[in-house]
């Protein structure tokens, strides 16, 4: 090896260590040093299918949705497990378009959930009777999200039953036409 070669290798690692100094100095982490004081958790999103519903499939776009009518008050179902790598809730919203785009809906969304043993009932979690006005846009996406009830004592591997309801029959639903549902959204806190 030339002596050009070496000067040149011993350059880069000095610019690799006054690189890795500001990094650490500015409070990035240090990049050379693995080990769970140096993870930060992250968020991540699970998206939910409908399992099964009242109403009738219907699609708006290319998304398939069911169709949650107005005048009745009608279930979505869905079925999901917790992740692995779960550390807590952010939330949990179910994902929706309005086909008229103006009024407002009244919601329910009730949770039971449980490990493999255990009753299906052994942590319900509900958060009823939300009003809610849709973006007034004819069928922009919006999520209805649960409170911080829901789910509050979930753990790794729990099977999750979520259902959503509009409550139709409640006279503060004014949204004439129907609520086109498209699929619910875990955000969690995950292990890194």
């Amino acid at each position: 090896m030339s002596d050009l070669n070496r000067w040149d290798k011993l350059r880069d690692w000095w610019n690799l260590l006054l690189n890795h100094e500001a990094r650490h100095l500015a409070g990035g982490g240090d990049p050379f040093i693995h080990g769970a004081t140096e993870h930060t958790n992250v968020t991540r999103d699970k998206y939910i299918r409908i399992s099964s519903v009242g109403g009738a499939w219907g699609s708006v776009g290319y998304f398939e949705t069911r169709d949650l009518p107005n005048g009745a008050d009608t279930d979505t179902f869905f079925n999901f497990k917790i992740p692995s790598d779960f550390v807590s809730l952010v939330n949990l919203r179910v994902l929706c378009f309005a086909a008229l785009g103006v009024g407002d809906i009244v919601w329910d969304m009730r949770v039971s959930y449980c490990a493999e043993g255990e009753a299906w009932n052994i942590h319900v979690d509900t958060d009823l009777t939300n009003v809610q006005t849709v973006p007034g846009v004819a069928q922009s996406l919006f999520s209805c999200i649960g409170d911080a009830t829901i789910l509050q004592n979930a753990n790794i591997g729990d099977l999750v039953g979520l259902d959503f309801r509009r409550v139709g029959l409640n006279l503060s639903d004014t949204l004439a036409g129907n609520l086109n549902v498209a699929g619910a959204l875990l955000t969690y806190v995950a292990e890194q």
